[in-house]
């Protein structure tokens, strides 16, 4: 049985983007992609209703789920997903983050607990809500940054292969050691881009580049390089674990190693 709407009502695009959190480009593209096709008023205006509004339900949970934009086109193309089904995915997907959510909470109640019997907040307390605050700026900073630069479509390849390239990968130790080898970078700069120590420098950085470049398509290649060439239009939004002035650096060097070779 399908999901749907309990009423006849149609809502205008606007009050789509509002009320669910979808970007206009994510509700343009799926409709360029053929995954929606909400009719229009007779002035042009795209209008969704009951069916719509399923359609794009089920294209986002599938998307949490991993699926790319490709088979979740042949999903629905296939059958009417069950809402049953649909909404059991959904509270999995839910359980599946409630761990995250409880220890931040366990986090923040303890900090209040603290705090109201009179004592002040210990180090490990303070380290914890600084991490949990941080984390979840940064995550909403950046999702910012990559809607504004990838399709939906390009950011489901992007997620599909980021999984894979997690597996047996220490993201917190990957993070610190590229911020590491920037650091190390830019307190070395000025440096000639042709010297020894720079393309050391570039030895240390493909390596790095290891777990991402062995999973990675030309697509993504590319992808990543649009991002970061265009770093002075984020740069400050963002902490980035790469300086702008460290990716030049670097692009250079890989520039002129490419010409000697």
């Amino acid at each position: 049985m399908p999901l749907v709407m309990s009423d006849d009502r149609y809502l205008y695009i606007g009050e789509i983007v509002r009320r669910t959190g979808l970007t206009e480009r994510a509700l343009r593209f799926y409709e360029a992609q053929g995954l929606i096709c909400p009719p229009r008023t007779e002035a042009g205006r795209r209008v969704y209703g009951a069916a719509e509004l399923t359609r794009l339900h089920h294209i986002t949970l599938l998307k949490r789920a991993g699926f790319s934009l490709a088979r979740i086109r042949e999903v629905l193309a296939a059958h009417d997903l069950d809402a049953g089904e649909v909404l059991r995915t959904q509270i999995e997907l839910l359980e599946a983050e409630r761990a995250s959510v409880n220890r931040a909470l366990t986090a923040l109640r303890n900090a209040r607990r603290s705090l109201e019997n009179g004592a002040a907040l210990d180090a490990e307390s303070l380290l914890n809500l600084i991490q949990l605050g941080e984390r979840t700026m940064q995550d909403e900073a950046w999702k910012k940054i990559i809607d504004r630069y990838y399709t939906p479509e390009e950011q489901a390849h992007w997620k599909a292969a980021k999984e894979k390239m997690a597996e047996g990968v220490d993201q917190e130790a990957y993070d610190r050691q590229w911020r590491d080898l920037n650091r190390r970078i830019a307190e070395a700069l000025p440096l000639d881009p042709v010297s020894d120590r720079a393309r050391a420098f570039m030895a240390e950085w493909n390596d790095l580049l290891k777990p991402f470049t062995q999973i990675a398509d030309a697509q993504m290649m590319a992808g990543a390089g649009k991002l970061w060439e265009r770093m002075d239009e984020w740069e400050g939004e963002v902490d980035s674990p790469i300086s702008k002035e460290v990716w030049a650096f670097m692009s250079e060097v890989g520039k002129r190693m490419k010409e000697g070779s």
